[in-house]
Parts: C-alpha cells; structure tokens; sequence
C-alpha cells in the first residue's frame, strides 16, 4: 500500500476558479485607480456584486417546475414556508444575516489606509500573515461552532500551517528589524483580529445554509443588502462630521474607474458565490485551500515576488497542511488515514456487506427450519 495518496474531486475545479477570481480582484484593488479611492468605496462595490446574486436566486427559483417548487419551497423560501408561523425564529435569522454582512465589511475592511510610515513596511507579508490566520481560525472555529469533530490529520495539519506561520513571522521580522518590534506586533493583531472575525463569519454561513436551509444565493443576496445599506448610512454619519468625505470620493469617478469598479463587482460576486458553494458542499475550512493558492498567484503574477528559500518553505508547509487537513492527501502509516472520509466510507460497505450476509443466513436458516 502507498505511503501517500491523493484523492481528486470535482470540487477542487472551485479551488482554483476562487483563487484566480481572488487574484483578479486584487489586482484591481491594488494596481488600479480603485487604490486610490477611501476604503468604504471598495466596500460598498463589493456589496454592491453581492447583491447581484439575487438575480441568480430568482432565476434558479422560477425555472423550477410546479412539482420542483413544492419540494424545494423549504430550500428556498425557508422565511415563507419552513419559518411561517415562527415569525420570532424570521427575525433571529434575519439579524444573524445583518450580524454577518456587519463582520464581513469588518473583516474586508482596508486597515492599511491608516497604517503609519512604519507600518507600511509589512504591507509585502500582508497576504501572507492574513491567509495564514484566516486558515487557522477557519479549522478550530469549524471545529466549535459546527461541532466537527478533529483526529490526528487534522492535528498534523494544523501544526505544518503553524510551522509556514511561524516562518514567515520570523524570516519577515528579521529582514523588517527588531527595531521595529512594536509596530510588527500591533499590525499582528490587526490580522489575527480581523481573521478571527472572518472565520466566525464563515462558520455562520455554513449554519445558515446547513441548519436553516438558507439558499446560498439568498443569502448572499441578503448579505450583499444589509452590508450596502449599512455602508450608505455609515457614509452618511461620517459625512455630518467631515463634509468633504462623499466629495473625495465622487471627485475621483471618472470612465476608467467606472470599468475597474464594474469588472470588481463582477469578481466580488463569483468569488463569493463559489466561497459558499465550497462551504454548502464540504465545510468552511475547505477554503484555506484557495485562499494559499491565490497568495501564490498574486505573488507570481501581481507582487512578481522572487522564490526565496522560506518562501518556498512557507508555501510547501502551507499547502501541504491544507491538502492533509481537507483529505486531499492521506498518509497511510501511523494510523493518520484511520478516520478519513475514505477509510470511514469504507467501513460503512464492509459493515452494510457483513449486515446484509448475517441476513441472508438468518433468512436460510428460518426456511430450512
């Protein structure tokens, strides 16, 4: 038997489409016009696309036949159907929807804008430091929140993720300057801050869809909404105390920030949409996958960063923890592969033969008798 295996799925056709609708993004969130404008912009385009799912979610429900719509009502209209006479349960789950839109701007939100000259410095590990502790938190908030249970994979998973953090905490820091300890400790709160929050968000999405049936385009539809207005009414308070702000803002749309702004509300909302479908197929913590993939094409391809030595191991450690954590990879000694999906999967058909042996015998043995 192989000492390794690797299992492919159709779902890792999505581990790739969301890093490269990541990376895209990000290219015009950093190397366009869109750079220059004040964070809630980015903020309100992005809800803005999430919105948009809402056509898809009309679309999906009105292309269902009569029978298909009666079946599928509890899927769809959880609020009218399922909810109907719980008008108290409505609004729990319309609140924990608006909660989340709240804590996906939070998590999104550009914090550099405000960073000091000094802090500017770690903008290069920005990406790295921020997926990293986005992984982390998505694999032990899952692990509270959804009640999934961890074994010794997941275990030595987790550790080669914290191995690649601690590299790129210690190798960045050497190369920033122990002088400037302080300002590297606060923007590594920053992240690990916003990166909790993240993953918490991700954690709720998957109990909204799982246990409430919340359809993933209703709900990005929702989310998309209550961000947008939250951003407007926001922009509209922190208007009455500083009158320029809407104007800095209006003064910078021109054609070409029109385009840049089209196409990210375009990305925001595939990425999004394949975010959630990740997360309605197998669990949250299956996004740490794309997440380290686009770290890398946006390394390659946008920040054309050279392959360094602990970088190299940073990117092997990573994606190495991610692929045994997600069961991409078994390793099949020192009984790691004991209680995957596959080896569970095929405990179930051994004990389904041995069952339905045990009833065929007891089938003959009441004839015979």
């Amino acid at each position: 038997m192989k000492n390794i295996t690797f299992h492919f799925n159709h779902i890792y056709f999505l581990f790739i489409v969301s890093a490269i609708l990541y990376s895209f993004r990000d290219y015009l969130n950093k190397k366009t016009i869109i750079n220059e404008i004040l964070p809630s912009y980015k903020l309100i385009i992005m809800y803005l696309g999430e919105t948009l799912s809402g056509f898809i979610y009309l679309g999906v429900k009105y292309s269902l036949n009569e029978n298909e719509k009666k079946l599928s009502s509890k899927l769809f209209n959880p609020f009218e159907e399922r909810y109907k006479k719980k008008r108290k349960e409505s609004l729990k789950i319309y609140f924990t929807i608006f909660i989340g839109a709240l804590i996906d701007g939070i998590g999104c939100y550009n914090y550099k804008y405000f960073y000091n000259y000094n802090m500017i410095k770690f903008e290069k590990i920005f990406d790295e430091l921020e997926i990293l502790c986005l992984c982390i938190f998505l694999c032990l908030n899952e692990s509270y929140y959804l009640n999934l249970p961890k074994y010794r994979h997941h275990y030595l998973g987790l550790i080669l993720i914290f191995i690649s953090l601690f590299i790129v905490m210690i190798t960045n820091l050497i190369n920033i300057g122990i002088e400037h300890l302080y300002y590297f400790i606060l923007f590594l709160i920053n992240v690990i801050e916003s990166q909790c929050i993240m993953s918490f968000f991700h954690s709720l999405e998957k109990i909204l869809n799982y246990r409430y049936f919340i359809n993933i385009y209703k709900l990005l539809f929702l989310e998309g909404l209550f961000g947008f207005l939250i951003m407007i009414l926001s922009c509209g308070i922190y208007t009455i105390f500083d009158h320029n702000y809407i104007f800095n803002i209006f003064e910078k749309i021109n054609t070409e920030l029109l385009i840049y702004s089209f196409f990210y509300i375009l990305f925001s909302l595939f990425f999004n949409i394949i975010k959630l479908k990740i997360i309605e197929i197998k669990s949250p913590s299956y996004n740490i996958i794309p997440n380290l993939l686009r770290v890398i094409i946006i390394d390659i391809f946008i920040n054309k960063r050279d392959f360094t030595f602990d970088l190299l191991l940073y990117n092997i450690f990573s994606l190495l923890g991610a692929f045994i954590f997600c069961e991409i990879i078994t390793l099949n000694f020192f009984n790691l592969d004991e209680n995957t999906i596959i080896k569970t999967r095929e405990r179930g058909k051994l004990e389904t033969i041995d069952t339905l042996s045990d009833l065929n015998q007891l089938n003959i043995s009441i004839i015979l008798n």
